[in-house]
C-alpha cells in the first residue's frame, strides 16, 4: 500500500486507529508505571511510539488488508515479547556503585576533547559526502544503504556524540562556558540532520546524564514536554505546506513496515537462509573482508528494504524491520520463542547490564549506550547491533587514552580493569 492509499483509506478506519491506541496503551499500563523513569527517559518514546506502530496492523486487519493469521501471529508475538520483557525488568534494580577510579577527571577530559574533534571532522566530512540532510530532498538520500562509508562514520561517530552530549552538561554543572559552547554545536549539528526529533537526541542524553551519573530522576514541567512533542512541527513546516497531515501520518507511519509487508503479500516472499547472521550482519559486515568472510545472497539484506523492493520493485526509503516481521520472516510461528528471547535480552541490557559498571563519567557513557541499544531493539530488530559497533569503537578510543594517561603520569603502564 503505498502513501496515498493509505492516507485515503485512513480516514474511513480513522475510528479503529484510535480505539487500537487506547486498547494497546491500557495493556502498557504496568510497563508504562514500573519500567520508565519519568517523562525523559527514552524508553518511554519507546514503547509510545510501538503503541502507535501496533495499532496499524489492528486497522490492516479490520480493513480487510491483512490475513488473521499474520494478524494473530503478531498480537502473540507482542504479547510474549513485553510479558517476558516485564517480568525480567523488575527483576533487577538499579545498583548505585560509589566506587569512582583515581585519576578519572583526566581521562574525562581527554576523551571530551577528542570527542569534541572526531564529532566536528567527520561531521564536516560527512556533509561533504552526502550533503546536509536538512536541505536534501530526503535526509537518507546519498548514504547509499547501510555499506556505504557515510553510514559506517555516522555509526562511527554517534557514541562520540553521545559522550559529547554527557560531556557538555558534566561542564554546565560544573559552570563551565566550554559546556555552553559544546552545546551549541551538538544543536546546530542536530537542528541540520533534519531529523524531525532530533531535539529527543539532546533530551535522552540529558535523561542518562542524570540517573547514570548524578543518579537522581529529571523531572520537567509540562510545557518543556508539549514542546519536545511538537519540535518535529519546526523541520516539517520547513519542508512542506502540509505540516499538520505529515506529523500525524508519521505517528502511524512508525508501523509502516506492516502496510508494506502485507502489500502483494511481500512479507511471505522474502527468504532469510541464516536468521543469526542476517540479525547481527551491522555489527559485522564492515569487517567481513579482514575475517575472510563470503556473506550468502540474504545474510546482509535488510527486511524493510527487501519487502519495499519485492512490493514497489523500487527503493523510497526504508521502513524499520521491527521484530514481530523479522519474527515471522526468520523462523514463522517458531518466531514466538524468538520474541520470548528478544523481550528478555532487552530488559536484561536495559535494567542488568548498567548495573556491571562503576560510577563515573566514562562508565555513564556505556550505561546509557546499552540502555540505548535495548531501547532500539524494540524499534528495529537491526539497530541494536549496529549501535555496539560504535561502542566498541570507542572503547578501543578509550582504552588506548587511558593506557596513555597512566603511562605519561606513572612512568609505566597500570594495568587494571575497567
Amino acid at each position: 500500500m503505498n502513501y496515498e492509499d493509505l492516507t485515503g483509506s485512513l480516514l474511513a478506519e480513522i475510528r479503529t486507529i484510535f480505539l487500537a491506541i487506547i486498547i494497546i496503551n491500557v495493556l502498557y499500563i504496568p510497563i508504562y508505571k514500573r519500567c520508565i523513569n519519568g517523562f525523559l527517559d527514552p524508553l518511554l518514546i519507546v514503547v509510545v511510539f510501538a503503541s502507535l506502530a501496533n495499532s496499524v496492523p489492528f486497522y490492516l486487519y479490520f480493513a480487510g488488508l491483512m490475513r488473521t493469521e499474520l494478524f494473530l501471529f503478531i498480537l502473540l508475538f507482542e504479547g510474549c515479547f513485553w510479558l517476558l520483557f516485564y517480568n525480567t525488568h523488575i527483576r533487577f534494580k538499579y545498583e548505585i556503585n560509589e566506587k569512582t577510579k583515581k585519576n578519572e577527571n583526566l581521562l574525562v577530559e581527554r576523551v571530551g576533547l577528542l570527542s569534541i574533534f572526531i564529532v566536528i571532522l567527520l561531521q564536516l566530512y560527512i556533509y561533504k559526502l552526502n550533503g546536509i540532510p536538512l536541505f536534501n530532498e530526503s535526509r537518507f538520500t546519498a548514504t547509499g544503504g547501510n555499506d556505504t562509508i557515510v553510514n559506517l562514520l555516522q555509526r562511527i561517530m554517534s557514541p562520540f556524540s553521545m559522550f559529547l552530549s554527557l560531556y557538555c552538561f558534566y561542564k554546565i554543572d560544573s559552570r563551565k562556558k566550554k559546556g555552553y559552547f559544546i552545546l551549541l554545536i551538538i544543536l546546530v549539528f542536530s537542528f541540520f540532520s533534519g531529523a524531525k526529533g532530533f531535539i529527543l537526541r539532546l533530551i535522552s542524553a540529558y535523561f542518562y546524564y542524570n540517573i547514570f551519573y548524578k543518579r537522581k530522576i529529571p523531572h520537567v514541567k509540562w510545557y518543556f514536554i508539549l514542546f519536545i512533542a511538537l519540535t518535529p512541527l519546526f523541520i516539517l513546516f520547513s519542508k512542506s505546506d502540509y505540516a499538520l497531515n505529515a506529523y500525524l501520518y508519521r505517528l502511524i507511519g512508525n508501523g509502516d513496515i506492516y502496510w508494506n509487508a502485507v502489500y502483494d503479500d511481500a512479507i511471505d516472499h522474502i527468504k532469510i537462509e541464516n536468521p543469526i547472521i542476517n540479525q547481527t550482519h551491522l555489527l559485522w559486515g564492515p569487517f567481513r573482508h579482514l575475517i575472510g568472510f563470503t556473506p550468502g545472497p540474504s545474510d546482509m539484506a535488510i527486511v524493510g528494504e527487501s519487502i519495499m523492493e519485492y512490493a514497489y520493485s523500487y527503493i523510497s526509503g526504508v521502513p524499520n524491520s521491527r521484530l514481530p516481521v523479522l519474527g515471522w520472516i526468520y523462523f514463522r510461528w517458531w518466531g514466538l520463542l524468538f520474541a520470548m528471547f528478544m523481550g528478555w535480552l532487552v530488559a536484561i541490557l536495559i535494567k542488568k547490564v548498567p548495573n556491571m559498571f562503576k560510577n563515573s563519567l566514562i562508565s555513564a557513557f556505556y550505561k546509557a549506550s546499552f540502555y540505548s541499544i535495548g531501547a532500539s531493539f524494540i524499534t528495529d530488530g537491526y539497530l541494536g547491533f549496529s549501535n555496539l559497533l560504535g561502542v566498541i569503537f570507542f572503547s578501543m578510543t578509550v582504552a588506548c587514552i587511558r593506557l596513555l594517561t597512566q603511562k605519561k603520569q606513572y612512568g609505566h603502564v597500570v594495568n587494571y580493569n575497567n
